[in-house]
């Protein structure tokens, strides 16, 4: 029981010092991380395609050549995504490493719901 107190008195205390949503959008020296996005637990539905004459792309494909390259566009194209402006922060720091690891994990046979005749049935 004493380490029970103990421990949601350390978690209260971090809590009360965390940031606010103003704290984020307001300039300051605040270091802010960028750490992707998480597609690990993703589930699609329907056919994956490009456009309607580019065929239909696989749940491997997805997870190894989508995945990455969608948690990469922000790295790769800083004018149309600049994180730093939207933000107004000078320190921001981006590393997609741990989320890239995390996204090749991703259980293939999981990604997609298979839709019965029912609408209200979803499997």
């Amino acid at each position: 029981m004493k380490k029970l107190c103990i421990c949601f008195i350390l978690l209260t205390s971090y809590i009360l010092n965390a940031q606010t949503v103003s704290d984020l959008f307001r300039h300051s020296d605040v270091k802010i991380s960028w750490l992707g996005v998480d597609f690990s637990h993703v589930k699609l539905i329907g056919n994956f395609a490009e456009f309607s004459d580019a065929g239909e792309k696989s749940t491997l494909q997805i997870r190894d050549k989508y995945f990455p390259n969608w948690n990469r566009l922000i790295l790769d194209e800083p004018t149309r995504y600049d994180l730093k402006g939207m933000l107004r922060k000078d320190n921001l720091y981006i590393d997609i490493d741990d989320v890239t690891k995390l996204n090749a994990k991703t259980h293939l046979e999981e990604m997609f719901l298979i839709i019965l005749q029912s609408k209200s049935r979803i499997l």
